[in-house]
């Protein structure tokens, strides 16, 4: 295992002491350790999702390692990977030492993911089976509606159109 990354024990220290954190004491946290507003959003946004995936790990249900920016007019800015990113790495490999505080277990149920398997598992879906989207993330205002496109887009990104064959017999 490798050493935890100084952002990452900052957050997931906060979180194993204060079980009872908010969105605002979270923020104030980071940024008093020095961080600015975009290392805070990706801190956040990678510990709890690698977390997330964490807690529900034992269910076999697979999850997509692409995330995708969108902005306020519903556009689809920017495509990334969860792989690549050091919080999100770093965060994986740390769960296990975090995994039993009661912030921290809360942080993890917060993410989508753990409550979109939770969804599934109680609606019945086979989630071993299911072809998971990217998480979405959205950069300024936003409705329902906006999300509803942004998910549209990645379904149709999805699906590939197949070029038509010409039969064998017509090469002669």
């Amino acid at each position: 295992m490798s050493e935890i990354h100084p952002h990452v024990f900052l957050l997931a220290e906060y979180l194993a002491a204060t079980p009872d954190y908010t969105d605002d004491t979270i923020n104030e946290h980071l940024k008093s350790g020095g961080l600015n507003d975009k290392e805070v959003n990706a801190l956040i946004r990678c510990i709890q999702v690698a977390w997330g995936r964490r807690a529900v790990a034992h269910t076999g249900a697979k999850s997509s390692d692409e995330y995708v920016i969108a902005n306020a007019a519903d556009e689809i800015v920017k495509r990334a990977n969860f792989t690549h990113d050091p919080y999100f790495n770093n965060a994986i490999e740390q769960y296990e030492n975090y995994a039993s505080s009661e912030g921290c277990i809360r942080f993890a149920r917060e993410s989508a993911e753990y409550n979109a398997v939770q969804r599934s598992i109680a609606e019945g879906s086979d989630i071993t089976t299911s072809t998971p989207l990217p998480q979405i993330v959205l950069v300024g205002e936003w409705t329902h509606e906006s999300v509803l496109k942004v998910v549209d887009q990645l379904r149709a990104s999805l699906h590939t159109p197949v070029a038509k064959s010409t039969p064998w017999w017509k090469f002669w």
